[in-house]
């Protein structure tokens, strides 16, 4: 019931936030492992299940930040 809770009232979207930011720093500032990963997908769950209300720009701009930054991420992979 707890975790119903986070996505609903809107607590998963800031914390997606905070997962995806710690995914980025840790790319940058480190070899990319299973971890920065991990944190990726999960911060990209969080955000996009979140019932946050945002306007209709900023679900546009999400898709190409996210587009952009899972390219980046499996270039890397392959690589």
């Amino acid at each position: 019931m707890w975790v119903v809770r986070q996505f609903t009232n809107g607590n998963a979207f800031f914390f997606g936030i905070v997962l995806l930011i710690a995914a980025l720093v840790w790319s940058m500032f480190r070899k990319q492992n299973a971890l920065s990963h991990v944190a990726l997908l999960l911060g990209i769950v969080f955000v996009s299940a979140s019932s946050t209300p945002l306007p209709p720009w900023f679900y546009a701009l999400w898709a190409v930040g996210l587009v952009g930054f899972v390219v980046v991420n499996c270039e890397a992979l392959l690589l």
